[in-house]
């Protein structure tokens, strides 16, 4: 049987356009599939896995508009519209390591 379907990068994409920053949703969606979380009890799971390459995971693109409107119903804060968030912290730009290797420390905002 034919059908469309999503990878799981554009999942996680529409997932954060319409519900918003309530999860990292490509870790949400990982970790769904290891079965470690759940949102509201509810869990979206892939259709299959693409048969070339990897075997990345593939979703119904109705199973994630269906999942969208349940998380929606459960959870008020989840909705579309929000922008992106940002965070303020203190780097040294002058220390020349790795990126893995430079501090980034939380600023306290009063």
């Amino acid at each position: 049987m034919k059908l469309k379907g999503m990878r799981s990068s554009e999942v996680s994409y529409l997932l954060r356009r319409e519900l918003g920053p309530i999860r990292d949703w490509s870790d949400c969606l990982a970790d769904m599939r290891a079965e470690k979380t759940d949102i509201a009890g509810l869990r979206l799971l892939p259709l299959g896995v693409m048969a070339a390459g990897c075997g990345r995971p593939i979703y119904q693109p109705a199973s994630v508009i269906e999942f969208i409107k349940e998380v929606r119903l459960l959870i008020p804060e989840a909705r579309k519209g929000i922008s992106y968030q940002t965070v303020e912290v203190e780097i040294d730009l002058l220390d020349e390591r790795c990126w893995k290797h430079r501090k980034a420390k939380p600023v306290t905002i009063h």
